[in-house]
């Protein structure tokens, strides 16, 4: 099993509230749908504690192992999904 982790920015145009909205609501069943993905979860960032970072949300992908990675990233699911992130995200 990996885990992949991720960071996500959202856009000037939308409130945060509007951006989680969007992504929980219409992008996560689009990114859902991959080949292959065991777990997918989104954490909101509320409250920076430590360190520089500076990102609005988490997402993690939990897939078999790479190679169903490396075939769910080859997959329309997943083209649409990317396609989709420039909806809600930057």
């Amino acid at each position: 099993m990996i885990k992949l982790i991720g960071t996500a920015y959202r856009r000037e145009d939308f409130t945060p509230e509007e951006f989680m909205k969007y992504w929980i609501d219409v992008h996560a069943p689009i990114s859902s749908k991959a080949p292959g993905l065991r777990g997918y979860v989104v954490s909101e960032v509320v409250r920076k504690i430590a360190g520089q970072l500076e990102t609005e949300a988490f997402v993690e992908q939990w897939y078999d192992d790479e190679e169903s990675w490396e075939r769910a990233n080859q997959s329309p699911e997943v083209a649409e999904a990317w396609e989709d992130v420039g909806r809600y995200a930057r």
